[in-house]
């Protein structure tokens, strides 16, 4: 009977999850459908990191086609990668579109700085300007810095580039170097001069070490805690080659000097540039991903900044690209590195891949999943399979009415979901009670049999002990006698 129960409460919990699984999509489908925003493909975009929001802007699809949006990905609730939680801004003023734009964080944590890339014009010339956001400010538009006006105009000002990459210190300093240049005759300059923009004061100064190396474009940069930037691969400018990855290029902050330093290790195999590099969470490695390169056999490499060796991390899941990106993004968000967009086999894509990372430093393992874990509200732990349409308009937010309706769904279900724990539980503590009182009978009566064969089984031996006895000593009685019957016949024979 036990067995029944326990099984009957089992079919009960099964069928009663599935019901609230298939209900909880349908309301999370409905809330992915109106309520964010879907990119285009494209590449050559920029990224930066404010609190739980990865901002996105620009990039291009084409030749022809450039893009100018500021979008950015919420971070603070969980999500599928086939309907990333994108949010459009599209109420803030535009800006020229910028293809291969240096898109960096500021130092207040709030305020995003653009520089270099392609304006969208008939003449495609690069820019020069520093666009500067707060994105924390209502009412937040762009505010442009040029050294055309009359307040910068006397000021030392870096020539327009593109295919660069700027870091920010804990001194609100912005440091520019390389990338590549256009100019009329054709022949570009070799600018190795380090560019430093203050963000308090809005004005450049540079700054011109003897040991400056070759100008690179395409290469990632990487920011150390103690003021070192650390540049990784790229293109050497004016050489039509890749840069080496066991050549690291270190940009020191504090003494305003240039090192190289050979890796000790095997080397990861063939140079790469327009790839990714962000710093783990221990503060030393960095990880570097993706590039241009179709002989790249390892996606995915760690540095060690401490000895500067290399690491081969494997990667294992069902979920990563199926082409390598290259030009693409990559934000490093809890234990989670968020690949974005980027050129797949040769087009430009809107695929979002999350890296989970947790088991890196301690396995050595890094696995491609379905889903970011990052809210410990599991509002969105369950999202559809469908792709977002990227040649359709933006949705438009939730309205107040819908999202109150979706959190009201919610606790329905989450109330739903506690109710069935309960039930289960009661079902099955009385189906163990009821299985431990049975077991209890049953113990019982097998004691009192297995004494009562017991107490048979004694009074058996005793009974043929008994009869033993008697029949021993019948015989020794009859053994008497006949001994007594042959002593009176001698002494009769005696007496004759």
């Amino acid at each position: 009977m036990w067995k029944i129960l326990s099984f009957f409460s089992y079919s009960i919990a099964i069928l009663c999850l599935s019901s609230l699984i298939k209900h909880s999509d349908s309301v999370v489908e409905a809330v992915d459908a109106t309520a964010y925003y879907s990119p285009a493909p494209r590449l050559n975009h920029a990224t930066g990191l404010i609190g739980d929001k990865a901002y996105f802007f620009g990039g291009k699809f084409s030749q022809e086609t450039y893009y100018n949006d500021l979008f950015y990905l919420d971070l603070s609730v969980n999500f599928n990668q086939s309907s990333p939680p994108f949010v459009d801004l599209k109420d803030i003023p535009d800006i020229p579109a910028l293809q291969s734009s240096a898109y960096t964080l500021g130092v207040d944590n709030s305020t995003l700085y653009l520089f270099g890339g392609w304006e969208e014009t008939s003449t495609i010339t690069e820019s020069k300007k520093v666009y500067v956001i707060d994105i924390k400010q209502a009412n937040s538009t762009w505010t442009v810095y040029d050294n055309d006006t009359a307040a910068y105009k006397n000021d030392v000002w870096p020539s327009p580039r593109y295919s660069t990459s700027t870091k920010i210190d804990g001194n609100g300093l912005m440091y520019l170097w390389g990338g590549m240049f256009w100019s009329a005759d054709g022949n570009p300059p070799n600018d190795t001069t380090m560019y430093i923009f203050n963000t308090n004061t809005k004005k450049w100064t540079i700054s011109l070490p003897a040991n400056a190396p070759l100008q690179r474009y395409d290469y990632a940069t990487t920011l150390l805690s103690d003021g070192r930037i650390i540049y990784t691969g790229g293109e050497l400018y004016g050489q039509n080659a890749s840069a080496k990855m066991e050549e690291v290029l270190i940009y020191d902050t504090t003494k305003l000097q240039w090192s190289v330093k050979m890796t000790v290790s095997q080397t990861p195999g063939v140079p790469r540039s327009a790839h990714t590099a962000v710093l783990a969470q221990d503060g030393y490695n960095i990880l570097i991903y993706g590039g241009s390169s179709d002989d790249i056999k390892f996606p995915l490499v760690m540095l060690n900044t401490n000895n500067f060796t290399w690491s081969y991390p494997t990667l294992i899941g069902n979920y990563g690209p199926k082409f390598l990106p290259r030009l693409h993004t990559a934000t490093l968000y809890k234990n989670y590195m968020i690949i974005a967009f980027g050129q797949r086999n040769g087009n430009p894509s809107s695929e979002i891949n999350i890296l989970d990372i947790s088991n890196l430093t301690t396995y050595n393992v890094a696995t491609w999943v379905s889903s970011a874990r990052l809210s410990s509200v599991d509002t969105n732990a369950t999202t559809t399979n469908t792709t977002p349409t990227t040649d359709s308009p933006s949705p438009s937010p939730l309205t107040s009415n819908q999202s109150d309706s979706s959190n009201n769904q919610n606790v329905i279900i989450g109330g739903s979901i506690a109710g069935v724990v309960v039930v289960i539980l009661i079902v099955g503590a009385a189906a163990f009670l009821f299985y431990q009182k049975r077991k209890k009978k049953s113990s019982i009566a097998d004691d009192s049999q297995h004494e009562q064969l017991q107490h048979e089984q004694l009074h058996e031996v005793v009974l043929d002990t008994s009869n033993i006895d008697i029949e021993s000593r019948h015989e020794h009685s009859s053994q008497v006698a006949d001994i007594e019957s042959r002593h009176e016949h001698s002494s009769q024979v005696v007496n004759i």
